[in-house]
């Protein structure tokens, strides 16, 4: 069983048509079955400059949970880290008010896909059988060796 609770944080205050930007996080409060650090964040340079920065990218999947660090690394500059890496909350920056309930729902169905994902995966049935080579032969003796 595989269950995730997130709480998301908005603004209750705004202009419509003046508010330049609007705030949107994202923590996870609990989690069964599966990591709770599932934000996925890309280092990459920031544009004009030569520093390296993270930017949020995406709800992880099961191969990103698997494969991408949790945490953030100590020196986003050092040579040699992974790309990707993976928090428990994501701080988002929209422009309208329109986006983030976009987020709002976009977010809900990515963690539904996850869970949903996760659950599968704990299901496994036989698949056909692989087999290469010679097979052996029912009349045959047992392999001679030499001397």
């Amino acid at each position: 069983m595989a269950y995730i609770k997130v709480r998301p944080f908005g603004m209750e205050r705004f202009v419509e048509g003046r508010t330049q930007g609007f705030r949107l996080r994202f923590e996870v409060i609990e989690a069964v079955g599966v990591d709770p650090n599932i934000f996925v964040y890309e280092i990459k340079n920031r544009p004009g400059y030569t520093s390296k920065d993270f930017f949020f990218q995406n709800i992880a999947s099961p191969s990103d949970i698997e494969e991408y660090p949790a945490g953030q690394p100590e020196d986003i500059n050092a040579v040699g880290i992974s790309p990707f890496f993976r928090l428990s909350e994501a701080d988002l920056i929209f422009r309208s008010a329109q986006a983030v309930g976009e987020a709002l729902e976009k977010v809900k169905q990515d963690l539904l896909g996850l869970i949903e994902s996760i659950e599968w995966m704990e299901h496994l049935v036989a698949l056909p059988e692989i087999e290469v080579g010679t097979a052996p032969s029912s009349s045959s003796s047992s392999p001679s060796s030499s001397a």
